[in-house]
């Protein structure tokens, strides 16, 4: 089984400018920069039988280039505690069309995915403990934070594995307009 989830590569000026904001902040595990990503799909554990037709369907989901603009710092929360940081992106109609397109092809070759509300974004750091005054003096201090929009024409598949202190995720496969 390998675990699974499709995305929105960065350009490194997008990925400069992410990672300049990365200041300290206790209880901060900052992503590192060859992790930074959209998702538009989390799959999760796909068996090695159903890469094929998993390949075939993200060939069949739509999308044409765009771009893109990362804007505004967020936080999700669990159990009423901080949990991610990030920064959010623009819902712009063609940003949308992709999620639901690469969507509507996984469900209809029969793959499973999580299926939350989508709210594209960018995550910056896992928080574990992090003071919510220096959380909040943190989003503050980096506000309005607007990034200048990128190009999308495309998008990947990546693989997520275990790694030092977090994830590691690799590129299995681009998808171009």
């Amino acid at each position: 089984m390998t675990r699974l989830f499709v995305a929105l590569a960065l350009p490194v000026p997008v990925q400069d400018r992410l990672q300049a904001v990365q200041t300290a902040m206790p209880g901060a595990r900052w992503v590192s920069r060859e992790n930074f990503h959209l998702t538009l799909a989390f799959l999760g554990d796909v068996p090695p039988a159903r890469l094929d037709d998993l390949d075939e369907a993200l060939s069949d989901a739509r999308g044409g280039l765009f771009n893109l603009a990362l804007c505004g710092l967020d936080l999700f929360s669990r159990g009423g505690l901080p949990h991610t940081l990030w920064v959010g992106a623009e819902r712009t109609p063609p940003l949308l069309d992709l999620q639901r397109s690469i969507e509507r092809s996984l469900a209809r070759s029969g793959f499973t995915f999580e299926k939350r509300k989508f709210r594209p974004h960018v995550t910056l750091a896992y928080l574990r403990d992090a003071p919510l005054d220096r959380v909040a003096a943190y989003i503050a201090g980096h506000s309005p934070l607007r990034l200048p929009p990128f190009r999308v024409d495309g998008f990947r598949l990546y693989s997520s594995w275990p790694g030092d202190g977090g994830r590691d995720y690799q590129v299995e496969a681009d998808y171009h307009f």
